[in-house]
This record gives C-alpha cells, sequence and structure tokens, in this order.
C-alpha cells in the first residue's frame, strides 16, 4: 500500500503524490513541465545546423512551430520539441551527407539512393529501444506514442497516437509501403544487372 502525500510546490499550488514518485517522476505541481514546453525559442538561436528565424505559432498536438534556416540555404518548419531534444537537425541535407561520408569511407556498400539496405531489412532493435519495436518512442511532454520512419535520408512523421498498439501499426504499414518495396526492387534491378 502506498502512502499519498499532500506537498505544496515552490510556486504556490498544492498537489496529491504518491510517495514512491516524489523526487522521481513528480518534482512539481506540473508547473515545471508547463514552463518547459511554453518557454519560446529565442530568434537566432542554433540547434545543429538549424538557426531559428520566425515564431509560426503554435498547432495542437505539435507544439511551437518554427520557421529555421539550414546551414545548406533551405528553409525547414520544426516544433520546439524536435529542436530541443535534438530530433530535428538539418532541413534533411545532414542525413544525406553522412549517407554520402560513409559510402565514401567504404562503411556503407550497400547505401543504394541514400538508403541502407542492410539497416531497412533488419528488424534489430537498437539499444535504446524501449518500445519494442523500431520507429517509434514514447513523447514524454506530449504523453502519446510517436510513430516513424527513416527512409532515403529523410525522417518521416507516421503520426501522434494515444495507445502503442496504433503506433505500432503506423510504423508497420509504412515499412511495407517504403522499405519493403524498395527492396524488392533493389532485387529485381540486381538479378536484371545479373542477367
Amino acid at each position: 500500500m502506498w502512502r499519498l502525500y499532500h506537498c505544496q510546490c515552490e510556486c504556490g499550488n498544492t498537489v496529491d503524490v504518491a510517495g514512491t514518485m516524489l523526487g522521481k517522476n513528480v518534482n512539481s505541481c506540473g508547473c515545471l513541465r508547463i514552463d518547459v514546453v511554453a518557454r519560446p525559442i529565442p530568434i537566432g538561436i542554433r540547434f545543429e545546423r538549424l538557426t531559428v528565424v520566425n515564431l509560426l505559432g503554435r498547432i495542437v498536438g505539435k507544439g511551437t512551430i518554427y520557421l529555421c534556416k539550414c546551414d545548406c540555404g533551405n528553409e525547414t518548419i520544426a516544433d520546439a520539441d524536435h529542436l530541443k531534444q535534438g530530433l530535428k537537425k538539418s532541413c534533411g541535407c545532414m542525413h544525406t551527407d553522412v549517407a554520402r561520408e560513409n559510402v565514401a569511407k567504404g562503411i556503407a556498400a550497400n547505401f543504394v539512393g541514400g538508403t541502407n539496405l542492410g539497416n531497412i531489412k533488419s528488424k534489430t532493435l537498437y539499444r535504446n529501444n524501449t518500445s519494442g519495436v523500431r520507429g517509434v518512442r514514447w513523447h514524454p511532454v506530449n504523453n502519446n506514442w510517436l510513430s516513424f520512419i527513416n527512409f532515403q535520408g529523410k525522417r518521416y512523421s507516421l503520426g501522434s497516437f494515444d495507445d502503442i498498439e496504433g503506433a505500432k501499426a503506423a510504423r508497420k504499414v509504412a515499412e511495407e509501403k517504403l522499405h519493403d518495396t524498395f527492396v524488392k526492387w533493389w532485387k529485381n534491378k540486381e538479378s536484371r544487372i545479373a542477367l
């Protein structure tokens, strides 16, 4: 049986918190989270290759959206959360540059059209995966599951979901449409070249 504690936050609000959560998952009445989410990013701040140019507004489910200028000259739109977490680092050119560098180093002999065939054929989970599915992760700020897929040097958002099953289903459909179709195309191309 856990105990419930009536706590007063530094901001003045009071909140009831289970003793097992104090100092671990709960550090405020919620004001810290609101402050972090609501705090705007100053214009001119850099995140990797992106410089924040303009605040575009707020979109429900996406948060605060910014117009950013990439070092390569392209403009792109990014939400504050992706910028702060390092999930959006460029307009997409960084993936292409990394792929080129890997090919130049001979690391990725199986890179085709900006895609690592070995990587998309593999179903191995990365060590930091907590969902049990590639391309599905928990979004702690919005309290939902995000589904995404990387293909040909770009990351595609497949949506946010209240339950993990929806996120898994979106990822599976995207894998079939993008990865599996691309692998089949490449196998057919290889067999034609071999003839």
